[in-house]
């Protein structure tokens, strides 16, 4: 019998304190589990993982290399997706993204949410020449499989338009919940002149 419940599986190699962690951490928090059965994937420990007020499954790998983690996420995924009549592949970052798809494309039924906070030339940006090869192979793979994610969401005008203009896929953006606040701030300030 399948499940009414979406399968959200939260992909975020380093689920460490950071302004990643902590946008994934406020989206996580603002879902309900009564419509969401949420897990998070990630390389090495959670630190997010005693702050949640909801019940969530936790799958900490090893801290391997992502690229040897492959076969371990898709069969982590393939597993959770069983039985499911919706399975969204929530992730974060250009090599996290990349993985997100190639793993939605051999599991059909899945979708896919990529999260780009990241500039496309940070990519061009190396200090070694493993990390030239690493760096080009990603943005090869950005340029070739971001037009098969199902949404790309970006939270900055110019990271969405240098998608768009490097993969030709439409990217949604968001301003960060901070802005708001500094907007807020503002506003009040002026008032108060």
């Amino acid at each position: 019998m399948r499940e009414n419940k979406i399968k959200l599986v939260v992909f975020l190699p380093k689920f460490v304190f950071s302004g990643a962690g902590n946008s994934v951490f406020s989206f996580i928090n603002y879902l309900s589990t009564k419509n969401y059965d949420i897990s998070i994937i990630c390389l090495g420990k959670c630190e997010y993982k005693g702050q949640f007020k909801k019940k969530l499954k936790y799958f900490e790998l090893p801290k391997n290399s992502l690229f040897s983690s492959f076969f371990k996420i898709l069969s982590i995924i393939k597993k959770i997706s069983k039985n499911s009549s919706k399975t969204i592949i929530y992730s974060n970052h250009h090599y996290a993204n990349i993985y997100a798809i190639i793993i939605r494309l051999i599991l059909k039924s899945t979708k896919v949410i990529c999260i780009e906070r990241t500039c496309i030339y940070e990519l061009s940006k190396y200090y070694s020449f493993v990390d030239y090869i690493k760096k080009n192979i990603i943005k090869c793979l950005v340029k070739i499989l971001y037009k098969k994610a199902d949404r790309i969401i970006s939270n900055t005008k110019y990271t969405k338009r240098e998608i768009y203009k490097f993969s030709k896929k439409n990217t949604f953006q968001v301003y960060p919940p901070s802005l708001k606040k500094v907007l807020n701030y503002k506003k009040k300030k002026k008032k108060n002149l």
